[in-house]
């Protein structure tokens, strides 16, 4: 047993267009998932270094299909999130926004409204949705992707509804806004390009005027985030971006390095206010029209003139400092010090495991005990780091909707009785290793944690560390 490292690894944790906010002292994100694309999951955690359990907070099943990159808002004393989908009972898919039932976000939302985009009168499908309230002026704005008429801006007469129509923003380039606030600067970021091709990037525009529909008085920055990689031709590699082209240039990309796709961030201060993190999501192969993706995470600064500097993205696997001031997951339990049964085998062939050991997990059955000891009875948060990049050609391959990868359950037991599992998303290869998170009921003082491994998955899962938290509530 001992405390969280003082560094860690990209990637954490498989997923998409991440979304992260502080809230009295917790981060807290929101999802779709691969699981149940049709719902919305909520996650919290007091460090940057894990999302935490995913709940879920919305059941659209029957009634949407393919809830878009769901936000997380705390507006005006509420909680709201905003997400586009397909819906059944309009037949199109718009803008539609929940509002939380009380003010801890995991215990549910309920549907508020629909928003149906409208540019210059006419009616458009939703996509990527960001909200925000200006620093300079209070009032509250929507950005969003609106299909058809690209990224285009409204202000808002409340966080349900619209005061009128969008306007097009064509300076904004591209799709996924975020929007970061400071210093009197209003700095809006893009995810430019085709989401599926490695050259998919940053972009970013930036105005010290609250004059936000007044296209001179944005200036745009270009790319600010790029993967690693080279466009063929010098006329590609140096494009000025101008709008939206469904990412013509992406053909003829490059990839070099580990990172592919990096795009869609999400920005957030450490655990002691002193620094700034963005989040974003990337391609876990280089392949085009493979859509799996991972998050990670990176520490970033800003330019004398105050404009952000991302730098490049950190190649996965390079060990970083933790965010300052960051609580860390908890105790932590190596699985080579754990207890091994039903066969299976410490081992250390696979690279990048925090102690160098690990747990096999090859047969369904197979597991390791944690002796797990509780200051108290109650519930805990149990982050499970581990690595299954069981190689299968076709998940590697084009489409993707077709050939999602195949998911490893691990069944969870405490004192000999089942209390839930983790679900483990596959990982780019065997010397990568990602996090997931569940809820545990702990007694006081010493408990045994078994970690089984189900049948019905690809390969073996390898088991590297368990970090106990107590949840804070």
């Amino acid at each position: 047993m001992r405390n969280q490292s003082a560094t860690f690894c990209n990637p954490l944790y498989q997923g998409q267009d991440p979304w992260i906010i502080q809230k009295d002292g917790y981060y807290y994100s929101s999802y779709s998932g691969l699981e149940s694309p049709n719902s919305i999951y909520v996650c919290r955690s007091r460090s940057l270094l894990d999302r935490g359990p995913k709940v879920k907070v919305f059941d659209g099943a029957g009634k949407f299909i393919h809830l878009f990159s769901p936000e997380l808002h705390y507006i005006d004393g509420e909680w709201y999130i905003y997400a586009a989908s397909f819906n059944f009972d309009y037949n199109k898919r718009y803008l539609f926004v929940w509002k939380g039932k009380t003010q801890n976000p995991l215990d549910g939302f309920e549907l508020a409204n629909c928003i149906i985009p409208k540019v210059d009168g006419v009616e458009y499908e939703a996509n990527d949705t960001t909200v925000f309230r200006s620093a300079l002026n209070g009032k509250l704005y929507m950005i969003m992707d609106v299909i058809g008429a690209h990224e285009c801006m409204a202000e808002m007469k409340s966080p349900t509804e619209l005061k009128g129509e969008f306007v097009h923003m064509p300076m904004f380039n591209g799709e996924g806004p975020r929007v970061i606030q400071r210093d009197g600067m209003t700095i809006v970021t893009n995810a430019w390009g085709f989401w599926r091709y490695s050259s998919y990037c940053v972009t970013a525009a930036y105005t010290r005027s609250d004059d936000y529909f007044n296209p001179d008085v944005w200036t745009s920055m270009g790319y600010v985030f790029k993967p690693h990689g080279t466009w063929a031709n010098e006329q590609d590699n140096a494009r000025v971006l101008g709008s939206w082209d469904e990412g013509l240039a992406d053909k003829k990309f490059i990839p070099s390095g580990t990172m592919w796709g990096t795009s869609r961030a999400s920005f957030v201060k450490s655990a002691d206010g002193t620094e700034d993190w963005m989040f974003y999501h990337h391609k876990v192969w280089s392949v085009d029209e493979n859509g799996y993706r991972q998050i990670s995470m990176q520490k970033f600064t800003f330019n004398e003139d105050g404009t952000p500097n991302f730098g490049s993205p950190v190649q996965t696997n390079e060990q970083l400092p933790i965010p300052s001031g960051d609580p860390g997951l908890g105790e932590a339990y190596s699985a080579a010090e754990a207890a091994p049964f039903n066969g299976a085998q410490v081992a250390a062939e696979q690279t990048g495991a925090i102690q160098s050991q690990y747990v096999n997990l090859a047969k369904p059955g197979q597991g390791a005990a944690f002796g797990v000891n509780a200051k108290q009875a109650g519930k805990y948060i149990a982050t499970l780091r581990y690595s299954y990049g069981h190689f299968v050609e076709i998940e590697q391959s084009y489409n993707w909707h077709r050939n999602d990868p195949a998911t490893a359950r691990l069944s969870v037991y405490v004192n000999g009785e089942k209390q839930t599992e983790f679900l483990l998303q596959k990982t780019k290869d065997y010397d990568q290793w990602m996090q997931d998170a569940v809820y545990l009921n702990l007694k006081e003082g010493e408990n045994q944690v078994e970690i089984r491994l189900n049948p019905g998955r690809e390969g073996h899962v390898a088991l590297d560390t368990l970090w106990i938290a107590e949840d804070l509530d």
